[in-house]
């Protein structure tokens, strides 16, 4: 977990997103927060997000999975 009241996440809705960010078209499949306590920093003290289209995950077709830094 983060110092922020982030914590890591597999699968679901992003929950450090504001509300409408996420169109109900993608899935998250990893949210990675900065953990200090362990020098893991991401970009400004924020989060990567591992995301792919429903569409693609009801085939399995991973590779449509996008990687976002932040908001």
């Amino acid at each position: 977990a983060s110092d922020d009241g982030g914590h890591h996440q597999l699968l679901g809705v992003r929950d450090r997103s504001y509300p409408g960010d996420e169109p109900a078209t993608k899935r998250l499949l990893l949210q990675c927060v900065t953990q200090p306590d362990i020098d893991m920093h991401w970009g400004d003290d924020d989060a990567i997000y591992i995301n792919a289209p429903t569409a693609a995950l009801a085939k399995a077709d991973f590779s449509k999975a996008t990687l976002t830094l932040g908001d």
